[in-house]
């Protein structure tokens, strides 16, 4: 999935207990980036050292500690039947992302199910293609100011904080 697009994964799940139930939804998750990087080049994060900037802009963004989540809050299942589970998620970052979906009824037992979603880049707002007459070896440098405006970032954000209800739906 692309870094920046909510999507919704429906999950078929299936009852395998032969008796009614009311399940609890629960979700857990985690997530391992592919590339954060702190100023100066360097990987990883000492003990006690400062945070990345990748890092704190990631952790800045609204569905960061909860890229997967659940409308409902628990299902009813028929005995030994099947039915579908909307799991909403969005990343602001590349990496794979683990959810553990677990479905839980106190008198009859619990099942889960796993999901796995590998974040890549989102594709590109423009595309930009430079013409020009090139001598053999010759080394040429263009200058381009490129925006600072990320709609597609913009735009998720927005869509995060309406699904987590931090913003009011008319504004959307």
């Amino acid at each position: 999935l692309p870094c920046y697009e909510m999507r919704k994964i429906p999950l078929k799940i299936a009852n395998p207990v032969p008796v009614r139930s009311e399940m609890k939804i629960t979700l857990t998750h985690s997530a391992k980036y592919d590339s954060l990087e702190p100023l100066g080049g360097k990987k990883g994060r000492r003990k006690g050292g400062p945070k990345s900037a990748s890092l704190e802009i990631l952790e800045s963004q609204p569905c960061h500690n909860n890229p997967f989540w659940c409308q409902q809050a628990s299902v009813r299942l028929k005995a030994e039947t099947e039915c579908e589970v909307d799991i909403y998620f969005m990343a602001f970052a590349l990496g794979e992302y683990t959810a553990d979906v677990l479905f839980l009824d106190d008198l009859v037992g619990e099942f889960m199910y796993q999901i796995i979603v590998t974040v890549k880049n989102p594709a590109p707002l423009d595309e930009v293609t430079l013409y020009g007459k090139f001598e053999p070896r010759e080394r040429v440098e263009y200058s381009l100011k490129l925006g600072q405006d990320n709609p597609r970032l913009t735009a998720a954000r927005q869509a995060c904080l309406l699904e987590i209800g931090q913003l009011p739906r008319a504004m959307h």
